[in-house]
This record gives C-alpha cells, structure tokens and sequence, in this order.
C-alpha cells in the first residue's frame, strides 16, 4: 500500500526530475493507495504529543513519520521500514500498526 505522505518520502531520494517521475508513476499507478484526511493529521499531531511525554527529545522525529504511522492505524496497516522511528512510534504511541522492519537494522 501507498499514501501520500509514504510517496513525498520516496521522492525525496529521487537523483533527477526523469527518477523522480519514474518513482511517482510506479508509486501512483502501480500499487494500491489509501487516503489521508484532517483526522491523519489531528492523530500525528497527538502522537508527537504523547511521544513528547517519553522524554525530552523523543517528540523530535520527522514529521512524514509521523503522518505514515498515523495512516496505517487509520487503516489497520503495517509499516515497512528502515527506520527506528517506527518502532518509538508504536511502542510509545496510542497508534495501533505493526512496524515491520525491511531488514536488520544497521545491515544496509
């Protein structure tokens, strides 16, 4: 599955203008996609709240972590990652998603 925010974080590694054309077609025509909407954002935002709760600097992730962690509980998804952002997000969070490492961490 894709989202909104999961594509401008894939973008983002795009070379040039002809890569990152490639990427969003294949993201927006070749895989399923699921929306966002006001409510995605009031979860992210309440989620960077609680994590803020866990110590001083734990609040501080990027906010299209937030966004995608807060898309797949509203649709009862997994995230696929690199990222230990994901793992804080769910252990510490009242967002309900699986985080799914794409491979050991530390080993790409």
């Amino acid at each position: 599955m894709s989202c909104g925010p999961f594509i401008f974080e894939a973008l983002y590694s795009a070379r040039d203008a002809d890569q990152l054309a490639a990427i969003h077609f294949e993201l927006v025509h070749g895989m399923p996609h699921v929306d966002t909407n006001a409510e995605t954002f009031v979860l992210a935002h309440r989620t960077q709240l609680e994590l803020s709760r866990v110590s001083e600097r734990s609040h501080r992730r990027p906010p299209i972590d937030y966004l995608i962690a807060a898309t797949a509980h509203q649709h009862a998804l997994g995230v696929l990652h690199y990222d230990r952002d994901y793992d804080l997000i769910a252990e510490h969070s009242s967002l309900e998603f699986e985080s799914r490492w794409i491979a050991d961490p530390g080993s790409l």
